[in-house]
């Protein structure tokens, strides 16, 4: 939680990607680590994920390519079960739509 992505340069950038709602079906290291690879590069898990207090979330740290969008939801399949999850972001900077580049807007 401490690192700021606002000082990530270039085009990949380290985030806290949001789940709400993740069944507790998928709260396994395993499932967690799977959904983080489809949203990017998984780099790790909020510390606290295995201590069962909050269940409302979970929270991943991933690597994405900014200049080519986030992705707003991940579909799971595990055995039979299916989910689509929806995604949240935390923490990202101002970017231009035009340039990509972080820091300005287009106005």
């Amino acid at each position: 939680m401490d690192f700021d992505p606002i000082r990530e340069p270039g085009d990949l950038m380290r985030i806290w990607a949001i789940l709400p709602g993740l069944p507790l079906l998928f709260w396994s290291r395993e499932a967690l680590e799977s959904i983080g690879n489809k949203i990017g590069t998984i780099f790790g898990l909020d510390p606290n994920w295995a201590s069962k207090k909050v269940r409302q979330w979970a929270w991943l740290q991933v690597e994405v390519n900014v200049r080519e969008g986030l992705v707003g939801s991940v579909e799971i399949v595990y055995g039979e079960n299916f989910w689509i999850q929806k995604l949240d972001y935390w923490k990202l900077p101002f970017r231009c739509f035009e340039c990509h580049d972080i820091g300005h807007v287009r106005s």
